[in-house]
């Protein structure tokens, strides 16, 4: 086995820790955690920002920061964990940003924002986030936010707590109040 099957097959754990010892002379490391979790990244950004350009850009500006932010990286939470919560805060920042601008130069109200910046390619993912946008409007934004990180994110509660840096146990509350809701708009 060469050195970069070795390195390919290696956690998270392993990768982030070479990655912070060579950048920013060799970047195999860090190109290996971007293959992998680079999906998450963009279905993240879609499912926030509801435009197909805006999200890829928006994953390159959390790759980079990624990128810059990765030797302060501390392992009190996974990798996994720490990106998510960098993506959801450039995404929620980008949508404020994107809003604002429409405001201001268009003069629409925010109903017709979210409409209009739908990016409806047909496909079953676009169908399925459709429906998941109509379904959670039930939610209040944390209530949103929490059901977002678990079914288009992926993440533990463990995790979301930690992205949210709220308590375990208050995220399992809110999360399941957030499915009674929910279960009651079916």
């Amino acid at each position: 086995m060469n050195r970069n099957t070795l390195l390919s097959d290696a956690n998270d754990e392993v990768l982030v820790a070479q990655a912070i010892e060579q950048l920013p002379y060799v970047t195999r490391a860090y190109e290996i955690l971007v293959r992998r979790h680079y999906p998450l990244v963009y279905r993240t950004c879609h499912h926030i920002l509801k435009d197909a350009r805006e999200a890829e850009d928006t994953s390159q500006v959390v790759l980079l920061k990624v990128l810059k932010g990765l030797p302060r990286f501390q392992t009190r939470s996974t990798f996994k964990t720490w990106l998510v919560k960098i993506v959801t805060n450039t995404c929620f920042s980008r949508h404020q940003q994107l809003k604002l601008e429409r405001q201001r130069y268009t003069g629409l109200e925010e109903s017709n924002l979210d409409s209009t910046n739908v990016d409806s390619d047909g496909s079953l993912e676009s169908q399925w986030l459709d429906n998941f946008e109509t379904m959670v409007r039930c939610l209040d934004a944390e209530e949103k936010k929490i059901v977002s990180l678990r079914f288009v994110s992926e993440l533990s509660l463990a995790e979301i707590a930690s992205v949210m840096e709220m308590k375990l146990s208050a995220t399992k509350m809110r999360f399941y109040r957030a499915l009674e809701k929910l279960k009651k708009q079916v």
